[in-house]
């Protein structure tokens, strides 16, 4: 077969799941939707495909196919219509799921607020509020760890990007996130979905939570249009942006580009410091190295954003959590044109998919996967690796904007809190793979 769009000869047949007349694998999905791209990948290898009920799906998983995928021949594909129907009621025009040109001058403005550089200025707030949570929890207490993550992690994100005090109301929009995060799941895993507009249980919940969110995410825009001051917050950059045209930036647009990064930064970092205490609670020796580190460095003060290169197993530790258990699992894309990747072709309006938590588990690149050892992150381990084989997040011209703040987040809160308290997981607490 010869591709007309790149005159390359393909001949490879990418291996098939085969699944269900009419829903494919839909429902093999939704019963265990990592347990079946485990299995895409036992079976098939590095490049395998299936029918998910409504597209026919490539799954790409080998370091070297998927920076073809997102770097070499990433024009070859953008987000979707069913990514972009699913996620513009909730990202509107974000930089989430903007493409081309429009996704390019958004990063453009977006990214001096994300550079190393200004990570110093950041990290005496995560240190306060971080010590602040932990001085709350009482002495042989249970807590839910993903709900206090979220509202370590809200308080952070409300300070650092926003410059308010948000502790009050962190369980309101806890709720809210957790209302819209459950329809976004239940509508990328089932074949027949109600549109928002009909007023389901489940989308009356969805319009009450993405009203509230409005409506606090707007008062926010007003007050930093009242007082005008450049704090240099997030908002505050927003606020002062100016397009190609030289006009300001609608409080449209500023609405979108902080309800993404509200559901992007606030969902993952809670999700990846519950993980990695989690493990930590699973592999005491791990713990304790951790701690004798931090305590040998530290001597019972809180951190600062210089002493972290001298805490450089706290780091690994993070790292080794996010691989197990990465904030994002998966990352989709679909074909714009007759394209092909690896010798096989991939035809036009198909999905191509890669998934970080099966990608992370290749035993050729992290022997014994499932054991959790951060050791797997010192630099002549690192060095080791292809540099596509670690992707938590994701890679090429749309690789997370916040991946510098979310590392330095998790660095900093480890170091604070395993000096600070003991987390134990309560009798009979069971393991459950995150969505």
């Amino acid at each position: 077969m010869i591709n007309q769009q790149t005159a390359t000869v393909v001949e490879k047949t990418i291996p098939c799941i085969r699944g269900l007349p009419i829903v494919g694998s839909m429902l093999a999905i939704q019963k265990d939707h990592l347990g079946f791209l485990i299995r895409v990948a036992r079976e098939c290898g590095d490049i395998g495909a299936f029918y998910d009920g409504r597209t026919h799906c490539v799954m790409l998983n080998s370091p070297e196919l998927i920076h073809s995928f997102l770097v070499k021949q990433s024009q070859d594909y953008n987000k979707g219509e069913i990514q972009h129907n699913t996620f513009k009621v909730l990202l509107g025009n974000s930089l989430s799921i903007s493409e081309g040109e429009s996704h390019r001058t958004q990063r453009k403005l977006l990214a001096p607020f994300f550079q190393p550089r200004q990570m110093a200025r950041y990290a005496d707030r995560i240190v306060a509020y971080t010590n602040q949570t932990q001085a709350g929890w009482a002495e042989d207490t249970t807590f839910d760890l993903f709900n206090e993550m979220f509202r370590l992690s809200m308080g952070v994100f409300c300070k650092n990007l926003l410059d308010i005090e948000l502790w009050d109301e962190a369980n309101g929009l806890n709720a809210a996130r957790a209302a819209v995060w459950e329809w976004m799941e239940h509508v990328a895993t089932h074949l027949f979905v109600f549109p928002l507009s009909v007023p389901t249980p489940r989308n009356r919940r969805t319009e009450r939570a993405l009203a509230f969110l409005k409506r606090k995410i707007q008062a926010l825009i007003a007050e930093g249009r009242t007082r005008g001051k450049d704090r240099g917050d997030f908002l505050s950059m927003l606020l002062s942006a100016r397009c190609e045209d030289g006009s300001e930036m609608s409080d449209d647009r500023i609405y979108d580009e902080i309800i993404a990064l509200f559901f992007a930064a606030r969902e993952t970092g809670a999700s990846a410091l519950s993980w990695c205490f989690y493990l930590l609670n699973q592999y005491p020796n791990i713990c304790t190295r951790l701690q004798q580190g931090v305590d040998t460095v530290l001597e019972g003060r809180l951190p600062t954003c210089d002493d972290l290169r001298n805490l450089p197993y706290t780091l690994q530790v993070f790292e080794e959590a996010i691989r197990l258990y990465p904030p994002a699992a998966k990352q989709f894309r679909v074909a714009l044109r007759d394209t092909e990747l690896g010798g096989c072709l991939i035809p036009k309006k198909t999905c191509v998919m890669f998934s970080q938590y099966v990608l992370h588990r290749r035993p050729d690149h992290y022997p014994n996967p499932e054991r959790f050892n951060p050791d797997r992150f010192t630099v002549e381990n690192e060095k080791k690796r292809p540099r596509y084989a670690y992707l938590p997040f994701g890679g090429g011209h749309r690789i997370c904007l916040g991946k510098h703040i979310a590392m330095l987040e998790g660095h900093l809160i480890l170091a604070t809190l395993v000096q600070k308290v003991g987390l134990e997981l309560v009798t009979k607490q069971k393991k459950v793979v995150p969505k």
